[in-house]
Parts: C-alpha cells; sequence; structure tokens
C-alpha cells in the first residue's frame, strides 16, 4: 500500500459493530481490490461496499399475527364451503338441472378460493422486508454514487468523504483556503441527487456525506477546546474562552458519527490487547492468524452480550442479568485451558529394545543426529558438526559416527527414556 510504512501486505476491508466483526474481505497490492460481482455506476470500492453488505444477515418481519389470520380465514372458508355442499346435496335429491348448477357454483367459489389464498400468500411474502441497516464509513468508500445506490435498497449510510465527491461549492470551501475566515461551528448544506452533502467548520472544514440525518437537526454535547494555535485560534478562543471544554450545540450528523464510526477500531484494538499472531514466512500462516484472533474477539463480544446485554468492554469481573461477565484476559485464559483439555496429546515415538535397529549406508554424508545434539547443548552449537556415510534404519534414517560412539550413546540414551 503506497501511504503505508510497510508496503507488503494484505489490506483488510471489514465490516465491524462495536468490535464485533460481521464480515470482511482482503485484498492485495497486486490484485488491488477484487470484487465477486462489480455493481453497474460503482466504482471498485463502492462495490466492495455492497458486497460487504449483502453478507449481512437478512432479519425477517415476525409473521406469527399473519399465519393466524391466513389460519381463521381458511377454517372460515372451510366452513363456508361445507355449508355449500350440504344445501348442494339436498338440492340434488329435487333436480338434476339444480346439481348443474351447484356444482358450477362450487367450482366458482374453488377457484376464488383459490385464487384469495394466493394472494394472501403472495401479500405475506411481500410483508417479509428486509430490515435496513445504518452504515457509517470513512472517506476511503464514501461517494454520492454509493449512498444513492443504498439508499435505494433500503440502506442508510453515513460517512467522511473527499472534496472530489460533492457539489462545486463544497470543494471551494475546502480546497481555497477559505476556511479562515469561516465562523466555527457553520454548517453548509447541499442536497445532491437525494444525498446530503454537508461541510461543518471544526478546526478545518469537515466534509460529509449522510442518508441518515436531517439538515436542521442539532445535538448538544461536551466539546474538547482545540489548539488555540490552530487556524480558527483567534474565534476558538472567543467561544471557550479559559475553558478547555464546552457544551455546545453541533449537527446530530457530527455526533452521530463520532459515536458509531468505532466498530473496526474497536477490534483492533481488542486484537492488538491479547493477538495469537507469531512472526512467519508463510503468507497463509499471517492470515490463519489473524482470523483466529478475530473469532475469539467475536466469542467474547457474544459472551458480554449474553451475560449483560451490552457489548462494553469492562476490566474486571461482572455480574450481569444472566450471568457473570469475565474480563477480556480472562476470557482469554479460560479458553486456552479449554482448548488444551479438549485437544488430545500427540504420542511420543521413541526407540526401544524390540526395534531392529540396523546399520545402513547412506547415499552421501549427512550431519550426525548425536554430535549435533551435544554441540549444541555443550558448545553453543560453535564449530563445524562431524559428518557421517552411516545411518539408522529403525531411526528414519539419521545419520551417526562409528568411530565417535554416536550409534551406541544415541540408542543407549532414547531406550533408557523409553
Amino acid at each position: 500500500m503506497p501511504q503505508k510504512s510497510i508496503k507488503q501486505g494484505y489490506k483488510v476491508f471489514g465490516l465491524g459493530e462495536q468490535g464485533y466483526l460481521w464480515t470482511f474481505s482482503m485484498s492485495h497490492d497486486n490484485l488491488r481490490i477484487s470484487t465477486m460481482f462489480r455493481t453497474p455506476g460503482l466504482t471498485k470500492t463502492g462495490s466492495l461496499v455492497v458486497e460487504l453488505i449483502e453478507q449481512l444477515p437478512v432479519f425477517l418481519q415476525s409473521t406469527e399475527q399473519q399465519s393466524t389470520e391466513q389460519q381463521s380465514t381458511e377454517q372460515q372458508s372451510t366452513e363456508q364451503q361445507s355449508i355449500n355442499q350440504q344445501s348442494t346435496e339436498q338440492q340434488s335429491t329435487e333436480q338434476q338441472s339444480t346439481e348443474q348448477q351447484s356444482t358450477e357454483q362450487q367450482s366458482t367459489e374453488q377457484q376464488s378460493t383459490e385464487q384469495q389464498s394466493t394472494e394472501q400468500h403472495m401479500e405475506l411474502n411481500n410483508s417479509k422486508e428486509v430490515a435496513g441497516y445504518s452504515i457509517y464509513m470513512d472517506n476511503y468508500f464514501t461517494s454520492v454514487a454509493l449512498f444513492h445506490y443504498l439508499q435505494k435498497q433500503g440502506i442508510e449510510a453515513c460517512g467522511t468523504t473527499r472534496s472530489a465527491n460533492l457539489p462545486p461549492l463544497l470543494q471551494e470551501l475546502k480546497n481555497s483556503g477559505l476556511s479562515a475566515h469561516i465562523p466555527y461551528n457553520t454548517l453548509c448544506i447541499i442536497p445532491q441527487n437525494e444525498v446530503l452533502c454537508l461541510g461543518w467548520k471544526d478546526n478545518n472544514i469537515v466534509l460529509l456525506l449522510s442518508t441518515i440525518h436531517l439538515p436542521d437537526s442539532f445535538v448538544e454535547c461536551v466539546r474538547k477546546r482545540p489548539g488555540l494555535t490552530s487556524t480558527n485560534g483567534s474565534q476558538i478562543q472567543r467561544i471557550f474562552g479559559d475553558n478547555w471544554q464546552k457544551a455546545v450545540e453541533i449537527p446530530t450528523i457530527i455526533d452521530d458519527y463520532n459515536h458509531n464510526m468505532n466498530g473496526i477500531d474497536l477490534a483492533n484494538q481488542y486484537r492488538a490487547s491479547y493477538e495469537t499472531h507469531m512472526p512467519t514466512n508463510h503468507t497463509w500462516l499471517a492470515i490463519l492468524y489473524w482470523i483466529i484472533d478475530h473469532a475469539i474477539i467475536n466469542a467474547y463480544i457474544l459472551h458480554r452480550l449474553a451475560t449483560t446485554g451490552t457489548t462494553t468492554g469492562t476490566t474486571g469481573t461482572t455480574t450481569g442479568t444472566t450471568g457473570t461477565t469475565i474480563s477480556h484476559v480472562e476470557f482469554h485464559r479460560q479458553l486456552y485451558l479449554q482448548l488444551l483439555e479438549f485437544s488430545n496429546s500427540l504420542p511420543t515415538t521413541r526407540s526401544n529394545l524390540n526395534l531392529n535397529h540396523q546399520r545402513i549406508s547412506l547415499p552421501s554424508p549427512q550431519t550426525c543426529t548425536w554430535c549435533q545434539y551435544k554441540r549444541k547443548r555443550e558448545e553453543g552449537n560453535k564449530g563445524r558438526t562431524p559428518r557421517s556415510r552411516y545411518g539408522c534404519a529403525a531411526c528414519s534414517n539419521i545419520a551417526l559416527c562409528l568411530k565417535r560412539g554416536c550409534w551406541k550413546e544415541f540408542h543407549s540414551n532414547n531406550i533408557n527414556k523409553s
């Protein structure tokens, strides 16, 4: 990645919520961003966002009440049919023409009943609407085209953006150097393609896109005073005075973005505290360690949610409504112990008296196994280890010296340990 300190490796695009990683996609410097399906009218990055969102679980509305109404309707239609059948039997004893008419009436009623049940089934299926999501993202992903597409799919979105994605007026406010002359907490809103494009003056101009918020929605919150040596230093001094923080009204979109744009960051904080990753030369091992780390984090967040009803972490053990929640480090410790108890120990294979240790000639000289062991233990692996043309067929054809007594010492030590 050009702007990263480490150029090699994989870039992971994740979709998370309060530290829980719902889904992710990996990208390599050679492959760039590759998506399974390219969404028409969107860039590769926008198509990636759509692909991640489509992997989220689908929540259906409760249909118990609708199914109960359908059952009662079916019972009523069945009762009507039985009454019609009884009246038809009485009329059939009088005239054959009446039988034909009643038969035609019954077939017409059955067809209408089938049409009604089919319409009810279609209405029931149409009422199962997918619950809408609210997605927050940074300026790497956002664009007006992406937000407009998500809005048509019933998905709300909000995020910071770059000036190239905005109307000309907001681009001019960001790039023309007028920021120093704009009052603090000024808000500029321009709708474009059913998407709110906003420019808000904080310490500098902050650009955002949103399909969630209203343009006239504000909330009061405590803000820390920006640096007095910043571009807006004189205006900040008049507003905050000597206070290092103050309650001010800011747009709701800013407050919501600050509180919701932390899903992946929180997951990375959890992973940095206790990770299983070890240095490796194999690319697939690094990916495996990363997946294991996030699987553990997801399990811990689900544990907190099941015991306390919240995903907010603590440093100690707390008692919730449905159980006791342990700390993050204690969760890791118990998980490791349970995995060790669950796993089976590998059987140790050692030489014993029953094996037939036969001396064989090796195709080429190899390092003596016993000399290498003694040199590493006693001399710190200094010097050159002797080589031998002879080995043992029962011990995986390892090389052993004959003149130095390595054959006898190696087998006697392994036999005594068996």
